[in-house]
């Protein structure tokens, strides 16, 4: 007498999650490979757009420059958090910058820009491989210090005011140009800095819990 195979038994609901978070979550490789210098590309480009939108703000004040900066973080967070969870290789946060950093550097920023960017990025690549590219806490901290790069567009007014508020009083005025000096002297760089890594790290928490309770469930991660 043939025995008939047993059915199967119904999946947990935690082996069912287990099983679909497996198929749905970027595998960990450590290695840049051509996907992800795709993907690097693909985000690099919507991080940009997002800071030079933010950017605007700057033509209304100095007020708005320095608001700029913090709404295009705000807003980055969650393009950087769901960035980290594609890429997962060292080197990909090296690379974002330098992007970044040679195209504000292309369109006018400061010179230091460009290595500012680049080496943000590698600290940043550090930590989160520290973190084997899986530790949230790890991954908030490495955008908040790769944001680090944006002081380098004020660099200009702490080493050469005379010249940079002469530059900027031609384009937009000796009143704007007045505001730029007193708002980002180097008195006030600790307290942006501060800001910056503040809202850095909330923004990039707000992203990590948006991946957490929508994207995942779409089958985007």
């Amino acid at each position: 007498m043939n025995s008939q195979p047993a059915p199967h038994a119904p999946l947990s609901h935690d082996v069912a999650h287990d099983q679909r978070a497996a198929v749905v979550t970027t595998t960990n490789n450590g290695k840049l490979n051509p996907r992800t210098l795709i993907t690097i590309g693909v985000f690099a480009a919507i991080y940009f757009v997002i800071l030079y939108g933010t950017g605007m703000m700057g033509l209304i004040s100095p007020v708005g420059e320095l608001a700029g900066f913090m709404v295009g973080t705000l807003i980055n967070g969650t393009v950087m958090m769901l960035f980290l969870v594609k890429t997962r290789a060292f080197g990909s946060m090296t690379i974002l910058g330098l992007i970044i950093g040679l195209v504000m550097m292309l369109l006018g920023e400061y010179w230091a820009v460009f290595p500012l960017a680049t080496i943000t990025g590698l600290i940043g690549d550090v930590i989160v491989r520290s973190g084997h590219y899986r530790s949230k806490i790890r991954n908030i901290l490495a955008f908040a210090v790769f944001q680090l790069w944006l002081t380098g567009c004020i660099l200009p007014i702490w080493f050469n005011p005379a010249s940079y508020r002469e530059y900027i009083a031609q384009s937009m005025g000796a009143q704007y140009a007045d505001g730029m000096i007193r708002i980002f002297s180097p008195a006030s760089f600790s307290i942006i800095a501060i800001a910056l890594i503040l809202v850095a790290m909330i923004s990039a928490w707000i992203g990590v819990r948006i991946l957490e309770r929508k994207l995942s469930h779409a089958g985007i991660l």
